[in-house]
């Protein structure tokens, strides 16, 4: 966790265009009122394993038929946290993101003013459902007063979009600050694969002080279309004594005093920010901002990729841990 300085160095790359993807910070797990979407199972043939962790080591709880759908709350780490019906109750867990088509949908509330509304196997169709007055869905599609509704987590069906309120307090910041995911790769420092290399002269490990190099590591992936790892960027950057990364050239430094508005700026431009933090002891880290879920600018809206953890999924869940706001740096 060095703090870096910036010094002219032309590194030789070559710019394949950026990659898409769609995800959203790893929260907490269950609907939250806004930010979920909706996901197609995309496997080839057999079910998609539902699990209780986020890898494959986790239990498997559940399992999901290629082709249906269902919500995802969150992503993180090539794993997507989802809401899926068991029986009568929602239920959570987590699925491979590789498995997964993104499908969207907006969020909305059912207002029948008392009743419960009818869900549809299809307009006009056979009843397979109810939802009740203030029920959470997804509005997958719609067409001629009918709407394909996501809710329970992973079921589906019509319902008169009469009856169906999109949230108003929601949708003016939403348009303004539309969700945002860029595709970047998640590497860690403490991975076996670099933690035990040593950062220049310094006689630290990457694992101990690796954070910044890690994130440029990531945001150089993201750039450039190739494989940067860490190991790429101990053996062919520069360090001081010390261990901290001289800057490259193209990375530019900023002191924001809206950050958050400059953050959501770059995320727009297809562009991930690396931002610094201090603890109360005065130590520095550093995270890689690559996402927005959309909404409202706060911190529990930015997707991050901390090289130190797997929990800090948020730049809220940055800031809990290291409060004093330093700067942002990005290319």
């Amino acid at each position: 966790m060095r703090r870096s300085f910036t010094k002219q160095k032309t590194i030789r790359t070559r710019i394949l265009g950026r990659l898409t993807g769609a995800a959203a910070a790893l929260l907490i797990l269950g609907v939250p009122a806004y930010g979920a979407s909706a996901g197609i199972v995309a496997t080839e043939s057999s079910p998609l394993n539902v699990r209780s962790g986020p890898g494959t080591a986790y239990e498997r709880i559940a399992s999901l038929p290629k082709g249906s759908a269902v919500t995802l709350n969150a992503f993180a780490d090539g794993w997507y946290a989802v809401s899926y019906a068991d029986g009568e109750e929602t239920r959570t867990g987590y699925v491979c993101a590789d498995y997964i088509e993104d499908a969207g949908g907006r969020e909305a509330v059912v207002q029948t003013g008392g009743g419960n509304l009818n869900v549809r196997a299809e307009p006009w169709g056979e009843i397979v459902g109810r939802l009740a007055e203030g029920s959470e869905v997804l509005v997958m599609a719609g067409d001629g007063g009918w709407g394909r509704v996501l809710y329970q987590g992973n079921r589906t069906g019509y319902v008169s979009l009469d009856y169906i309120t999109y949230a108003p307090e929601n949708q003016e910041m939403e348009e303004k600050y539309p969700a945002i995911q860029l595709a970047v790769p998640a590497y860690k420092q403490f991975d076996s694969r670099w933690g035990g290399l040593t950062v220049g002269q310094s006689g630290e490990t990457v694992r101990a002080v690796g954070c910044t190099l890690t994130c440029v590591a990531m945001s150089e992936t993201y750039r450039t279309g190739n494989m940067v790892t860490p190991r790429y960027v101990v053996t062919q950057y520069d360090f001081t004594a010390s261990g901290a990364l001289y800057w490259p050239s193209w990375y530019t430094r900023s002191w924001d005093g809206d950050f958050l508005e400059a953050a959501y700026a770059k995320l727009a431009q297809g562009i991930p920010t690396i931002v610094e933090g201090k603890n109360s002891r005065g130590i520095s880290h550093f995270v890689l901002v690559t996402g927005f879920t959309g909404g409202e600018l706060t911190p529990e809206g930015f997707v991050i990729s901390d090289p130190a953890s797997y929990t800090r999924t948020t730049l809220a869940d940055f800031f809990a841990d290291y409060p004093v706001y330093v700067k942002r740096i990005s290319y």
